[in-house]
């Protein structure tokens, strides 16, 4: 009788340890991101919005910014900022035009603020994309 309960221990212990070694590589899962800032962008505006959005996707634990995804299995985020000038050439502000696309699924948003809120709109950019894309990902 000791035989069956000791197969019976050997296969619970087995499926235990499929089971947190598959729930252990699905949290590992790295949510892949390729941004780009089209190269039209003027230098200074490019480098500082990349940063800015870079350093706040380092922030999301569980995702992986990438170059390139021969796979094509990540999220696309094309940010493209334009610098606002009066016709004498003084300085208005900043627009960021961006699209979110994975897949089929596409989303297109524009962000008008002061030059000097170039990072919070960053922030916002991030904070949208972790709120509204995402959260659905994680939840698969």
């Amino acid at each position: 009788m000791g035989e069956p309960h000791e197969k019976k221990i050997l296969i619970l212990t087995f499926i235990g340890i499929l089971v947190l070694t598959i729930n252990g590589e699905a949290s590992d899962k790295k949510i892949k991101v390729l941004l780009t800032i089209p190269p039209a962008v003027e230098r200074a505006l490019a480098g500082e919005t990349r940063s800015y959005i870079t350093r706040e996707l380092r922030a999301l634990q569980d995702v992986e910014q990438i170059e390139k995804d021969p796979t094509l299995d990540h999220y696309f985020i094309s940010v493209f900022p334009i610098s606002l000038n009066l016709s004498n050439g003084q300085s208005t502000g900043v627009a960021i035009s961006y699209v979110i696309e994975k897949n089929s699924d596409m989303e297109h948003n524009v962000l008008v603020g002061p030059s000097n809120e170039l990072k919070i709109m960053c922030e916002k950019i991030v904070a949208y994309f972790d709120t509204y894309w995402l959260q659905r990902e994680r939840k698969k």
